[in-house]
């Protein structure tokens, strides 16, 4: 009702007048393109409702020994369910659970190859950044992350500080920064309207992907908290574009018509697309696809500096460095 999705570990064995979601580590099922979520003690009516409004969607409901499930099976007064949820992550054409070989703490678990914090975002290095702390950092080698506290000024550091007129946090609004900030400091906070997103699929050699742009450009700081406020959690990283560095090139092209791919190319779905076409045409060129123009922040650390973060420019195909505080591109969720 308040417009906010929890996260799993606020679901944990949290019963309602349906039933009780069971969400401990190993209750979960991870498969290779999607995850099982069991349900127990679902009365009869809600059993038949859920199964009547998940029918031609991305959600499958079976019994909890994955059988195949009807409304007419349902009985009438307990059914434990298990409702698996199709994410993709597994790539086209049956690729390998990318979390097969991933071992996460207690407390983490693993989405697309990676492990995420109880709030839902990835970890900063080896540890998992307190709300309104953003990880910064990343420069070479691997672990320099940190997180660092915002101290500008404002109305706002962080999203939970935009509030309506009764005093509780306005889901309709995020934390936008001005450019003025640094490498670890954000800039000015002001509480603005979120917009809406429209999604785009980038049908990658890996697997589709769905993925959100903003409508405006904003710091990558803003980015942050854009992304979050519209429930995405996370920035696009580089391993969902299926995109990885070669050599000790501070960027990449996966654009192959670009001159400069013959010193710098990125290694595109693990090598299978050797020259990179098939990447670049998902990204930039295909129905749906993001465009050839412009510029958008990821997730990911930049590679040249402690004080950038990683973009992709869509008009030549590459990924780059960016300073944080450059309001030039805009914010890629997923």
């Amino acid at each position: 009702a308040s417009g906010r999705k929890p996260s799993l570990k606020e679901f944990a064995n949290h019963t309602t007048a349906g039933g009780t979601f069971e969400t401990d580590d190993e209750s979960i099922r991870v498969y290779t393109d999607g995850i099982g979520i069991p349900v127990s003690d679902v009365k009869g009516a809600v059993c038949e409702n859920l199964i009547k409004a998940t029918d031609g969607t991305d959600i499958l409901i079976t019994d909890i020994d994955e059988n195949e499930m009807s409304a007419d099976n349902c009985a009438e007064e307990s059914n434990d369910l298990l409702f698996v949820f199709e994410t993709g992550i597994g790539g086209a054409g049956g690729e390998t659970d990318p979390c097969a070989d991933v071992e996460c703490e207690d407390g983490l678990m693993c989405f697309h190859g990676q492990c995420k914090c109880p709030n839902g975002v990835f970890m900063c290095g080896t540890q998992c950044c307190a709300e309104g702390a953003y990880c910064t950092g990343g420069r070479l080698p691997v672990g320099s992350e940190t997180c660092v506290e915002p101290t500008g000024d404002g109305d706002c550091t962080k999203n939970s500080d935009c509030k309506d007129a009764e005093g509780n946090v306005d889901i309709s609004k995020y934390c936008k920064f001005s450019d003025d900030g640094s490498c670890t400091t954000t800039g000015t906070g002001t509480c603005t309207d979120k917009g809406t997103l429209t999604p785009y699929t980038l049908n990658l050699p890996g697997g589709d992907l769905t993925v959100y742009k903003s409508s405006d450009p904003m710091s990558w700081w803003s980015a942050v908290n854009f992304c979050e406020a519209h429930d995405k959690k996370q920035l696009v990283t580089m391993s969902d574009l299926g995109i990885a560095d070669s050599g000790t090139n501070a960027h990449c092209y996966f654009n192959s018509s670009q001159s400069s791919y013959a010193t710098a190319p990125c290694i595109c779905n693990g090598g299978s697309d050797s020259d990179c076409s098939a990447t670049n045409a998902a990204i930039r060129t295909n129905t749906g696809a993001l465009g050839t123009s412009g510029e958008v922040w990821l997730a990911d650390n930049g590679k040249s500096s402690s004080c950038t973060a990683r973009a992709v420019d869509l008009y030549d195909g590459h990924v780059f460095n960016r300073h944080r505080q450059f309001d030039s591109p805009s914010a890629l969720c997923r």
